[in-house]
């Protein structure tokens, strides 16, 4: 299962740091990959108990937001968390 999101605020070193400490324990640090002139932060996963909530839950953990990647609109995942 490949996740994409836009990461409001990554723009630097900083924010992948931030963002490692919460998602590798999660899922390895294989399975993450960022793209800072995008802000975007691809996961993948073959972990049928990893799924979205859990990404998005991690990603609030380190203190930033994510709102779902898609190439026609964005559409947040705050729903998720509720």
């Amino acid at each position: 299962m490949k996740l994409q999101y836009y990461i409001k605020g990554m723009d630097c070193a900083e924010e992948v740091a931030l963002l490692k400490r919460e998602l590798v324990p999660l899922v390895g640090e294989e399975s993450i990959a960022f793209d800072l002139l995008n802000a975007k932060l691809t996961v993948t996963t073959n972990d049928s108990k990893i799924g979205q909530r859990e990404i998005v839950e991690a990603i609030a953990r380190s203190g930033l937001k994510a709102v779902r990647w898609s190439a026609k609109s964005e559409t947040t995942v705050d729903s998720y968390l509720s």
